[in-house]
């Protein structure tokens, strides 16, 4: 199967997670390997943590953006 990468980096607490969780689901359930790159990492720990998903921090600058 196939490895699938979710990049969130915009935006704050659940919203767009949210909505890519239950594609991310779906792709799971038919055998893909889901890695989430995210911005926050304390939502990404409260919400795919208990979810099973591996996720990772996106690089950030100095100043807090995404590089």
């Amino acid at each position: 199967m196939s490895n699938i990468l979710f990049a969130w980096e915009m935006g704050e607490a659940f919203g767009h997670i949210s909505r890519i969780e239950p594609v991310a689901k779906k792709l799971q359930a038919a055998g893909h390997t889901i890695l989430f790159v995210c911005r926050d990492f304390k939502i990404a720990e409260t919400w795919l943590k208990p979810l099973g998903y591996n996720y990772i921090q996106a690089p950030q600058s100095n100043d807090g953006y995404i590089l």
